[in-house]
């Protein structure tokens, strides 16, 4: 009888150890994964209602790597202020970029709050923006829908004390005897 429970104690011992075995593989598998979200590159496309009534595009490598290789890709025609370009024309969407390091952004100005968000505005309510870029050898896609409508009824960002100084300074600049 001892050696059936011999066997017994040894099978139970091996089922036990079989699923540690297979918890510590799923929890590796669960670090890993986290690992990746918090040192890859996330480039976010997103609207930025400034002080001066402007409302920016904003692009941005807000994560902890570089995106190599990034491709954009805009479902509609965007129309840009200042220019008969059309935005999907620019350098960073036409071509795309080798690399947008971790920390760079880039700011596209769409127009005035009132042309943009107004009731009458030309400019479309929202478009999506998908953006393509290798890491670690990956090809990551993300897509983002830019909600403009969503921005009607709100107010421009306080101004930050850098851009209040430039204020100052190019005011001053105007009033000074050359």
């Amino acid at each position: 009888m001892s050696a059936w429970v011999a066997v017994g104690v040894a099978v139970v011992l091996a089922i036990i150890t079989a699923y540690y075995a297979w918890e510590a593989r799923l929890s590796r598998r669960i670090a890993s994964r986290q690992l990746d979200t918090l040192l890859r590159p996330f480039v976010t496309v997103s609207l930025l209602l400034r002080h001066n009534h402007m409302i920016y595009l904003r692009v941005a490598n807000d994560g902890h790597s570089s995106a190599s290789d990034v491709r954009f890709a805009v479902d509609q025609h965007i129309p840009t202020m200042g220019t008969n370009t059309p935005f999907t024309e620019l350098p960073l969407f036409a071509n795309g970029s080798a690399c947008i390091p971790s920390g760079a952004q880039y700011f596209f100005v769409l127009g005035g709050a009132p042309v943009i968000l107004g009731d009458d505005a030309a400019f479309p309510e929202k478009f999506g923006v998908t953006v393509t870029f290798d890491w670690r050898g990956r090809a990551i896609s993300e897509s983002t829908v830019v909600d403009v409508g969503s921005y009607k009824g709100s107010q421009a960002s306080p101004r930050t004390e850098p851009e209040a100084i430039e204020d100052l300074t190019d005011e001053l600049k105007k009033r000074m005897p050359t």
